[in-house]
């Protein structure tokens, strides 16, 4: 089967066109981290979260199994606070559902203990953990410490 020069040229352009509208889709559709992502694997698997006090039902913790792109994807856009090396959360205060996953995420290059209310997480590097923030009564506020930093942070749950 022959094709001619010009039955060939334009079914090379319509490819180079999709190829360019493929690559120009996905460059839009970026999430805008609160930080500038570490030069490290995205692909961190979710380490389980495991309290170190749980003196009251505040937040229960959950495994999804997820790699941390698949959890940003998921929570990065609402539930979720985020770390610095200097234990400061980002957002400042984050206000939820009764009941909804968050993603706590430490972008530190040291281990770290967030407190939600009465529960502890030991955070290692550049890991994450999601959780469910839950209360008996609401709306609740619920203070956030990270390490030795009080008051980084404060859930709302409603």
């Amino acid at each position: 089967m022959k094709y001619d020069q010009k039955t060939l040229i334009g079914a090379g352009i319509v490819v180079i066109l999709l190829v360019i509208a493929f690559v120009f889709s996905f460059k839009h559709k970026s999430v805008e981290a609160p930080l500038p992502m570490p030069s490290v694997s995205m692909d961190v698997p979710e380490t389980p979260a495991k309290p170190i006090v749980h003196k009251k039902k505040v937040a229960v913790d959950m495994t999804e199994g997820l790699s941390y792109t698949e959890a940003f994807m998921k929570y990065g856009k609402g539930n979720f606070l985020q770390f610095d090396d200097n234990c400061q959360s980002h957002p400042v205060s984050l206000s939820v559902v009764n009941g909804s996953k968050l993603m706590l995420d430490n972008r530190s290059a040291k281990s770290e203990v967030i407190t939600v209310g009465d529960n502890s997480y030991a955070m290692g590097p550049f890991s994450f953990k999601i959780i469910i923030a839950s209360a008996s009564s609401i709306p609740t506020t619920y203070t956030i410490d990270c390490k030795d930093a009080q008051n980084v942070s404060t859930l709302i749950v409603e």
